[in-house]
């Protein structure tokens, strides 16, 4: 339980009632791979954040790095495996948590479950786009399928000493879709008929998306005060609170406590 947790349940001197999520469950990998088994990607898992977002790369990183799929594509996983030379040319190897100026810590990879994320079995690992094209991070999961978790176009997660281990800043890019919905929710904010149809309907149309997500248990929310979001960040660095998703349980613990 984090530091933000206990607190508030010492204050509602029920602490039998707060449960602490996961149940972590064993996730069963064959130790034989399978015979010629081809690469094959998954994005299930993939998120952006600070140092490994997409907003400085252009057109043509992304042309490098689908081309580096494809041609994993055609390439068997086993042969891989037991090729150390290949390995070494792909720069294929896990990450180092403890390497110097690494900007993240593993347990704030908050898309990543708990079966993987603690399970030493699927550690996560890199490879390179091209030489000075960064690195895509992730791991073979039970079905030894590569589960894609960060993009790293800088490579931030294992500083170079060649660059002074230097951590170049990045930040996550908004898809089309969602600048277009807050885009859509700020203008129509600035409605004065409160009967509006036409607002109604948009509102609506820009809601939608959310309710589609809030299915699978994710919540967006826009933070009007920046500082916030900059010191719940804050929070988590420091280890007081586990995620920003911990942070938004203990809100919700300590409004009930106000009630």
């Amino acid at each position: 339980m984090s530091k933000l947790k206990n607190v508030v349940a010492k204050s509602l001197h029920r602490d039998d009632k707060i449960r602490e999520k996961g149940d972590v469950k064993k996730v069963v990998r064959s130790s034989r791979r399978p015979e010629k088994w081809r690469w094959n990607f998954s994005l299930r898992y993939w998120t952006q954040m600070e140092f490994f977002g997409l907003d400085t790369v252009n057109a043509r990183w992304f042309v490098s790095m689908l081309e580096r799929l494809r041609q994993l594509s055609s390439e068997e996983v086993d042969r891989m495996l037991r090729d150390p030379a290949a390995q070494d040319r792909l720069r294929y190897h896990p990450i180092n948590w403890a390497a110097k100026n690494i900007p993240i810590r593993k347990d704030q990879l908050e898309s990543l479950p708990a079966h993987y994320r603690d399970d030493p079995e699927y550690e996560l690992h890199q490879f390179q786009v091209s030489t000075g094209q960064g690195r895509v991070v992730g791991f073979f999961d039970e079905h030894w399928i590569f589960n894609v978790v960060l993009l790293d176009p800088l490579h931030n997660l294992q500083p170079s000493r060649n660059f002074e281990y230097k951590v170049d800043p990045c930040s996550p890019l908004s898809c089309e879709i969602t600048a277009l919905r807050e885009g859509m929710l700020q203008g129509l904010s600035h409605c004065q008929q409160a009967a509006c149809a036409a607002a109604s309907h948009f509102r609506q149309l820009a809601t939608a998306q959310q309710v589609h997500l809030e299915a699978f248990d994710i919540l967006m929310v826009k933070i009007s005060d920046p500082a916030l979001l900059g010191t719940a960040k804050e929070l988590v660095k420091n280890g007081d609170a586990a995620s920003l998703a911990d942070i938004f349980e203990t809100g919700i613990l300590a409004t009930m406590a106000q009630g």
